[in-house]
C-alpha cells in the first residue's frame, strides 16, 4: 500500500513520497516543483515511483511539458503505458487514486 501524505507535508515531503525511492522520478517531480496541485493530480491517479519515470520517458518522450499536459489533462492514453510498462501491481486511473487508498 502506498504511503499517505501527511497534512504537515510540504512540497518537498510529497515529492519524496512520490518518487517512492526512484533517482528518475524523484528528477521529473523535482520539475512539479512550481506546481503543487499538479503533485496532487499525480497522487489521485495514483502515479508514483517508477510510474513517474515511464510517463515521462515512455509517453511523454523525456518532454516535461508533454507530460504536464498529460497530467492536467488526465490523458487515458499516458495511463495505459504507465500500466502496460510498469510492471508493478498499483495501477494507474485517470481519477480516485487517492480516495481508493484505506
Amino acid at each position: 500500500m502506498r504511503e499517505k501524505f501527511k497534512a504537515s507535508d510540504n512540497v518537498m515531503d510529497m515529492m519524496i513520497t512520490m518518487s517512492e525511492g526512484n533517482p528518475g522520478a524523484s528528477r521529473v517531480l523535482v520539475q512539479f516543483a512550481d506546481n503543487p496541485s499538479a503533485l496532487l493530480d499525480m497522487d489521485d491517479m495514483n502515479i508514483r515511483g517508477c510510474q513517474v519515470w515511464v510517463a515521462f520517458k515512455d509517453f511523454a518522450g523525456q518532454d516535461i511539458d508533454v507530460l504536464k499536459s498529460a497530467v492536467r489533462e488526465r490523458s487515458s492514453d499516458m495511463v495505459e503505458i504507465i500500466n502496460k510498462e510498469s510492471g508493478i501491481a498499483e495501477r494507474a486511473v485517470t481519477s480516485g487514486g487517492s480516495y481508493k487508498r484505506v
